[in-house]
């Protein structure tokens, strides 16, 4: 069978799975220290609980999920697979190396972090909530009844999306924090509209500002 056509199956089968998956629970929360001493936290899933939400859908469909480590250019490689019965193969790669403590327990805590993200982003599951400081995704916190928008501040218009735009105050209020998580290399700022675009709508304006957060010189 030639490749394309063991890809095409592959894929084929990737998407009905995911239409199958089961809903992902967020069964773990971590609170994040901000450069001004501030704290936030947020809900995301481990590890098993993204793969017991995908892995009886891959399996009814021919899929394997397979994740080994490599070594690669003096370094270590994550390598992570989606594997199809009749031969097509989905590959991403993650090159780390070890932290610089040289603690195997802290080894450990950098690989488990790596297998989570490259997990849910060949499998196309969101693990995590987008880092609101009360806990709710940027999705979900501002998704309010127009009775309980705050008086000083009027309702925004509905974008011909049909998803509510994403406010000005909120977006000064988040930039902070998305700034830490960029510079931390835990978000990138495409993830980070990916994320509030699933639940708003960003202006050009907005979308602009947040990608400017990778440009932007880490403070000192």
């Amino acid at each position: 069978m030639e490749q394309t056509n063991k890809m095409a199956l592959l894929y084929a089968a990737l998407a009905s799975a995911q239409a199958e998956y089961s809903p992902l629970a967020k069964n773990r929360t971590v609170k994040i220290r901000t450069r001004t001493n501030g704290e936030y936290e947020f809900r995301y899933a481990d590890l098993e609980a993204v793969f017991s939400s995908t892995r009886p859908a891959l399996t009814k469909h021919g899929i394997s999920f397979i994740q080994t480590i490599q070594p690669a250019n003096n370094r270590s490689s994550l390598i992570t697979m989606l594997a199809h019965k009749d031969g097509g193969v989905l590959t991403s790669e993650i090159e780390f190396s070890m932290p610089q403590s040289g603690d195997i327990k802290d080894f450990g805590a950098h690989l488990t972090y790596l297998r989570r993200y490259a997990a849910t982003a060949l499998l196309g599951v969101a693990a995590d909530d987008d880092l609101d400081q009360n806990g709710d995704g940027a999705g979900e916190g501002d998704r309010k009844p127009a009775s309980q928008q705050p008086q000083n501040e009027p309702a925004p218009e509905q974008p011909t999306t049909g998803k509510p735009a994403y406010s000005d105050k909120k977006l000064q209020e988040m930039l902070p924090k998305w700034r830490d998580l960029i510079t931390s290399g835990q978000k990138t700022a495409d993830r980070i509209i990916s994320t509030v675009s699933s639940g708003n709508t960003l202006s050009e304006d907005q979308i602009a500002q947040i990608r400017a957060l990778e440009t932007e010189e880490p403070q000192a």
